[in-house]
Parts: structure tokens; C-alpha cells; sequence
């Protein structure tokens, strides 16, 4: 009992586990995306400073080279186009020179660049007249001179402008090593994590297997017994049936046998108590035959009941569906019931809210479940009591009959009992009616071939209410 929630405990401990590491893993992974983009953003800033240098470096290369080719030029439109290209390699310059200020300056490289910008100034005076003098191309003395003195200027601050080159490399190198560092450490925590986590869900598997394993183990041992038990039932069931049917095959054939010399002496009876061939001598011979003839007509209805209830179980039973007019039909079964409720002292009434009377259904059934409910009404109902028969349909268009009595009732706890073959309320020694308790279990097998249902309320002493209930698709519409 104490393993289920060790089991649960050791789960749940694990998972958290995993879901801490996962957690931690997650943020270093981020920490690690978020250092790399800054790494790469930081690379392309630098690698755009170096080429911002090298526009530079390239711009004042060109201005000198620019310088040099108008000295060999003689024709003057020749040398003012070079004039307007050296202009441009100016603008170049400056260009590239306003780009690196706007991607800042380190605290390192702003005296370098402080240095660079006091170059261009002391420069650009001496670029400029040496471009003009070879502009004009008066004195070759000149341009010579100024020529060399603008290399001369040029050429240091090309050497200023490689120093920034140099910067920029050495701070990418630096750069890359502290990358390289955070890298190595990243990853050493990240092994060691997923070892970890490794290591930890390998266990937590292993357990889950062996748990799952026995658990399996046990279901399979648990389906195997309830299979077992579920073939002993079958098996067991499979008995009943036959025995159930052997029973009823018995009744059935007892049934076959009693009623033909049942039938020879309610016949013969018949003969003795009308005095067919003459009176009798003693005229208590006339009263024994009909006591014969009684006693053997209530045998031969509880022979009928064995045997009708016989067929139901053999499923022999069938319903021949017909046009039955219910008004008719109960008529009929409420003029067989009259006599005996003449002579009990019970009164018959048959209320009609029918509008469509007709049923399709089969008429030997209707009668035989109505004149057994009826016969039971009447039976149970003392001396001025009254059992009312109502027809009606329900909202669904299903025919509805209901049977009411003044008489003893039944107990709410007793009719499961009177439902059941030969199941009655009271017991044998209690009983002042006879039967044998199977007129309402026959109803309710021949209503339940129908598809209809039965309903019984019953309080005691106040009466019963029989409803029985037929499907709207049994409804015949006439118009």
C-alpha cells in the first residue's frame, strides 16, 4: 500500500528535476544566443570600421595617384577632368571619415583619430595647391615640389590610418578570445548539465520500466483471473440456460400430457353435471360433477398459464400482428370478467378518450394480457370496490391503457416478486386467493414482444394503477 505514493513521490521528485535542469538549460541557451548575437553584432561593428579605414586609406591613395597623373597631362581639359576625379576621391574621404565617427569612437582610438584629423588639417592646404599648380601646368619646378611635399603629408597619414587598422584587428582578436573563453566555460556547463539530465532521466526510465513492468505483470494477471471467472460464468450461464430450458421443455411436454385427460374429464363432467342421459338417483352426484368440473377448469387454466409461460422462455412465443380495435377487444375482455365480478361484488366501468382505437398487434395477446390483468383487479378488490379500464394516447401518439382498483394493493417492495414466474405477494399459508403467479410475468413477456411496457403503482390499501404503455409506431392512423 505505502508503494503507490513512494512511487509518485520518487516521480514527481524526478520530473521536477528535470524540468529545473530543462529550466536551466533554456536560460543558459538564451544567455549563450543573446552573448553570440552580441559577439557577431560587435565583429560586423568592427569589420566596418576596418573598411571604413581602408575607403580611406584608398581615397587619399587615389588623391595622390590623382595628383601624379595631371602632372603628365598636357591637354587642359584632360587635367581638369582629373581635377573633378580628385574632388570626388575627396568626398570619398570624407564619406568614409563621417561613417566611422558615427559608429563611435573607443576611449582607445579617439587620441589616434584626434591625431588623424589634425593631419587632414595640416594636408589639405598642401594636396590642394599641388593639385592646382598641376592644374594649371604653368611651372614644372612647382609641381614637382609640391607633388613630393603632398606625398610626404599623405604618406603620414596613411601610416596614422594602418595604426587604426591595427587597432581595430588587435580589439577583434581580444574579442575573439574572450569568446572563446565564455564558449569553453558554456560548454563544459552545458556537458555537465546534460550528463546530469542524462544521467537523471536514464534512472527515472529504469524505474518507470520496472514499475511499469510489475504493474503490467499484474494486469496480466489480473485480466487471466477475470477471464477464468468470466468462462465459469459463461460456462455456469450456459448450464442455467440448458437446465432453464430442459425445465421448461418438461413443463411444456407435463403441460401436453395433463391436458388431454384434462379435456376427458372436464367433458365427461360436463355430461354428468347436465344430466345429458338421464337424471341421477342421488342428485349429489350433480354436485360432485360440477365440483369436478370446476376443480379441472382451474387445473386446465394453470396448465394454459405453465404453458404459455414455458413458450416465452423457449422463445417459441410469436407475435401474428393484426388490426385490433381496442374498444372492441376490451369490451370483450371486460364481458368474460363480468360473472365473476357479479359475484364478487365488484363493479366494472370503461372510461374512452380514444381517438384513434385501433392497434396493430396480435389479438389473441391483447386479449389474454388484459383479461389476466382485469381477472387479477377483480380478484384483489373486495365487495363494493370498483376497477376502472381507461384508453388514451400519450404526446407521442402511443397507446396508453390503464387499469385501476380499490382492492388490497401490493407492497412497493413486493412487486419486483409478483413480476417474477409463480412469485406472489403473500405467502402460502397467508393467501386467500388462488393462482399460481404467472399471469403478470406472462403480461409482461407478451407486452415486452410487443415492445410495449408495463408499470405498476401500488399503495397498500388505497389499490394499484397498472399502466400499460404500446409504442406510437403500433398506433394504426385511420382516417
Amino acid at each position: 500500500m505505502m508503494e503507490q505514493p513512494r512511487t509518485k513521490i520518487l516521480l514527481a521528485g524526478g520530473f521536477v528535476a528535470l524540468l529545473v535542469l530543462m529550466g536551466v538549460l533554456t536560460v543558459m541557451g538564451g544567455a549563450v544566443l543573446t552573448a553570440l548575437y552580441e559577439d557577431i553584432d560587435a565583429e560586423a561593428h568592427s569589420a566596418e570600421k576596418i573598411r571604413m579605414v581602408y575607403a580611406m586609406r584608398k581615397a587619399v591613395w587615389q588623391r595622390n595617384l590623382s595628383i601624379l597623373r595631371s602632372q603628365n597631362l598636357d591637354d587642359f581639359f584632360n587635367r581638369d577632368e582629373e581635377r573633378q576625379r580628385f574632388n570626388s576621391y575627396a568626398r570619398d574621404f570624407i564619406l568614409a571619415r563621417n561613417r566611422y565617427i558615427e559608429m563611435g569612437l573607443e576611449i582607445e582610438e579617439k587620441a589616434t583619430f584626434d591625431f588623424l584629423s589634425a593631419q587632414i588639417r595640416e594636408m589639405r592646404p598642401h594636396v590642394e595647391r599641388a593639385m592646382q599648380l598641376a592644374y594649371e601646368g604653368k611651372d614644372p619646378n612647382a609641381i614637382t615640389a609640391a607633388s613630393e611635399l603632398a606625398t610626404l603629408v599623405q604618406s603620414a597619414m596613411l601610416k596614422t590610418l594602418d595604426r587604426m587598422v591595427d587597432f581595430q584587428e588587435y580589439i577583434g582578436e581580444q574579442r575573439s578570445l574572450e569568446i572563446k573563453g565564455r564558449r569553453d566555460k558554456t560548454n563544459t556547463l552545458l556537458f555537465a548539465i546534460a550528463v546530469t539530465v542524462f544521467i537523471l532521466g536514464l534512472f527515472i526510465s529504469v524505474f518507470v520500466f520496472q514499475r511499469e513492468t510489475r504493474q503490467t505483470n499484474s494486469l496480466f494477471r489480473e485480466i487471466s483471473e477475470r477471464k477464468l471467472a468470466e468462462a465459469s460464468v459463461m460456462v455456469s450461464k450456459e448450464e442455467a440456460d440448458i437446465a432453464n430450458r430442459a425445465k421448461s421443455e418438461f413443463l411444456a411436454n407435463m403441460s401436453h400430457e395433463l391436458r388431454t385427460p384434462l379435456n376427458s374429464i372436464l367433458g365427461f363432467s360436463e355430461i354428468l353435471e347436465s344430466e345429458s342421459f338421464g337424471p341421477h338417483q342421488n342428485p349429489k352426484y350433480k354436485d360432485y360433477a360440477a365440483s369436478i368440473h370446476q376443480a379441472g377448469s382451474h387445473l386446465l387454466n394453470i396448465l394454459s398459464d405453465i404453458l404459455d409461460i414455458s413458450k416465452i422462455e423457449a422463445g417459441e412465443a410469436q407475435v401474428e400482428d393484426t388490426e385490433v380495435d381496442v374498444t372492441q377487444a376490451l369490451d370483450s375482455c371486460v364481458t368474460m370478467v363480468t360473472p365473476r365480478a357479479v359475484a364478487a361484488g365488484v363493479n366494472i366501468r370503461v372510461n374512452g378518450l380514444d381517438i384513434k382505437p385501433f392497434l396493430r398487434a396480435d389479438e389473441r395477446q391483447f386479449k389474454q394480457i388484459f383479461l389476466n390483468l382485469l381477472s387479477n383487479a377483480v380478484k384483489f378488490t373486495e365487495k363494493g370496490g370498483l376497477v376502472t379500464v381507461t384508453t388514451n394516447q400519450d404526446e407521442s401518439g402511443g397507446k396508453v391503457i390503464v387499469i385501476t382498483d380499490t382492492g388490497i394493493s401490493i407492497a412497493a417492495k413486493d412487486i419486483p416478486k409478483v413480476m417474477s414466474p409463480f412469485g406472489q405477494a403473500a405467502s402460502s399459508l397467508d393467501r386467500n386467493h388462488d393462482g399460481t403467479g404467472l399471469g403478470l410475468p406472462i403480461c409482461k413477456s407478451l407486452l415486452d414482444l410487443h415492445g410495449a411496457d408495463l408499470n405498476i403503482e401500488s399503495e397498500v390499501g388505497k389499490g394499484s394503477t397498472i399502466t400499460v404503455s404500446f409504442p406510437s409506431e403500433r398506433t394504426v392512423h385511420k382516417t
